[in-house]
């Protein structure tokens, strides 16, 4: 596995290479759901944070500026063991969390590519998260990632995607299907692409990968050339949130007439005949023109 730089960022000359690190944690019990997504440009020396939690009080979230990678205004973030370990707290956000990982990380190599703008090592893992978030007790599990290249996911026209975490076992699955802004929104996906891991074990699946909708759309069931089935409804979700991504991926400003690209997260509960009980999300992104 490819350990390079978990604990620190890239360095690059190219103002389009972009470092990202994310943690999400869902705990079913108490309602809460929490993530950050820290992303750094290490030729212009700047980054930004955003965090987003939600609870019985509602959904926040916060975005910040940065000129340190791992901390800001808003977030700061120790590295305990790379790859495996780290502690995330927020003063203004109310969080204090460990997040440790139940498997080694995932290699997705760089599947989630367009062209030289858009062309990204991805990793990404499951785990735990205990600690505190928004003033409540949180004992979650969710998916964690690290991402590094040229980003600009304007580069996408749409991509849904679906992540979870087994919660009696130590499993997690993400899927990802994704329409270059070349490709008619109404073909079929340029790429699609599955990273697995139960028990140790792992696969990264590029066909053969099924979801079956509903007749709104909304996501019903997704299947797995392994034989995995995840069973899921959007409409009894514990909430959703907004992301805001990456400087290179939005505009520079509210009020913008340039291209924007919407990614909206639902956060539910699931389950699977073979992994039983699951916790994640189902992710639609969208390029809105004008």
């Amino acid at each position: 596995m490819h350990i390079s730089h978990d604990h620190g960022a890239h360095s690059s000359d190219d103002p389009r290479y972009t470092d990202t690190w994310y943690w999400s944690g869902v705990d079913p019990q108490s309602g809460c759901v929490v993530w950050a997504h820290l992303s750094w440009l290490p030729a212009k020396g700047r980054g930004q944070h955003v965090v987003a939690t939600i609870s019985p009080d509602g959904v926040r979230r916060e975005r910040a500026e940065t000129t340190e990678p791992l901390t800001s205004s808003l977030l700061s973030v120790e590295i305990v063991e790379p790859w495996q370990s780290a502690r995330l707290t927020s003063t203004s956000m109310s969080i204090d969390i460990q997040w440790k990982a139940f498997h080694d990380a995932v290699n997705f190599g760089e599947l989630w590519q367009v062209d030289d703008a858009m062309k990204l090592r991805h990793f990404q893992s499951g785990g735990r998260a205990k600690g505190s978030v928004a003033g409540l007790p949180f004992s979650g599990s969710g998916i964690r990632s690290r991402s590094f290249g040229p980003r600009n996911q304007r580069r996408f026209v749409k991509h849904w995607a679906i992540g979870m975490v087994a919660l009696d076992r130590d499993a997690m699955l993400n899927v990802n299907a994704l329409w270059a802004e070349t490709l008619p929104s109404a073909a079929p996906p340029g790429t699609v692409f599955a990273a697995f891991s139960d028990g140790g074990k792992q696969a990264v699946y590029t066909q053969d990968i099924v979801c079956m909708r509903r007749r709104d759309g909304a996501p019903a069931e997704l299947r797995l050339p392994n034989g995995t089935v995840v069973a899921l409804d959007i409409s009894q979700s514990l909430g959703e949130t907004r992301f805001i991504l990456d400087p290179n991926s939005a505009p520079s400003s509210d009020f913008s007439d340039e291209p924007a690209y919407a990614i909206r997260d639902i956060y539910v509960t699931a389950s699977s005949p073979t992994l039983g009980r699951l916790v994640g999300w189902y992710e639609e992104g969208t390029l809105w023109v004008n």
